[in-house]
């Protein structure tokens, strides 16, 4: 008989939810609160992957992972020794206003900008010039494979559909399923998603002073790089 695989993914919640529990109380400056945001929207990325892996769609989740994956980047980032702190969740902000295209919109961007600038110079905060690339971050060098994926499904649809070919039958005949069965492919996007989540969850704690369960984190990050570790193997003998 073979061993019940843990559910990764069903234990990554309860901890994101128990650590962020410990800070109901605790007042959070305007830049924290930016920086809450963008957590949550991590926590969304990992939900929405979540979901399509557990409705056999893991290729589908590797754009939500890339996501959660890019706001990992920072978080870390911003935790390092001589990191850039929450000032760099200001940079965050101001490149995603730069991103707007509505020339409507500029005047209401520009007094947002000001905004943010004096906040952050009353916080006593130097917004860097620019983002480091969340490339060379450790996050992403974990998980290299999986966002070259990413990146791959993002640029070349037939890729993403070859995914679910079936192999040719008795008959000659090639099928297409909408769902992949659970294999390495599937264990290799799950693992993935769980170790971006906790070392997200990981980085973020001293950020909102938090208090999470270091123990029963890396604990699950390191059972989650193993299965990441034993599917990329599997894959590469199946290739």
């Amino acid at each position: 008989m073979l061993p019940v695989k843990h559910d990764l993914l069903a234990a990554v919640m309860p901890l994101v939810e128990g650590g962020a529990a410990t800070g109901a109380e605790t007042a959070q400056t305007f830049p924290a609160v930016l920086a809450f945001q963008l957590f949550g929207q991590g926590v969304s990325y990992f939900q929405g992957a979540r979901t399509l892996i557990i409705s056999r769609q893991p290729a589908e989740a590797l754009p939500l992972l890339r996501g959660l994956v890019t706001i990992a980047a920072p978080f870390e980032q911003m935790t390092e020794e001589h990191g850039e702190g929450l000032s760099l969740v200001f940079r965050l902000a101001f490149d995603s206003l730069d991103d707007e295209v509505l020339e409507d919109a500029l005047a209401q961007i520009d007094a947002t900008k000001r905004n943010l600038l004096q906040i952050a110079d009353t916080a006593g905060l130097t917004i860097p010039d620019q983002l480091r690339d969340v490339q060379n971050s450790e996050i992403w060098r974990t998980l290299t494979t999986e966002m070259q994926m990413a990146q791959h499904t993002a640029n070349h649809d037939y890729g993403m559909a070859s995914l679910h070919m079936k192999d040719a039958d008795q008959t000659g005949t090639v099928g297409f399923e909408t769902g992949q069965r659970p294999g390495p492919f599937t264990d290799l996007i799950e693992s993935a998603c769980v170790i971006a989540q906790l070392e997200l969850l990981r980085h973020a704690a001293p950020i909102f002073s938090w208090t999470v369960d270091d123990e029963a984190i890396n604990a699950l990050i390191i059972e989650a790089k193993e299965l990441n570790q034993e599917s990329a193997t599997d894959l590469e003998h199946n290739i």
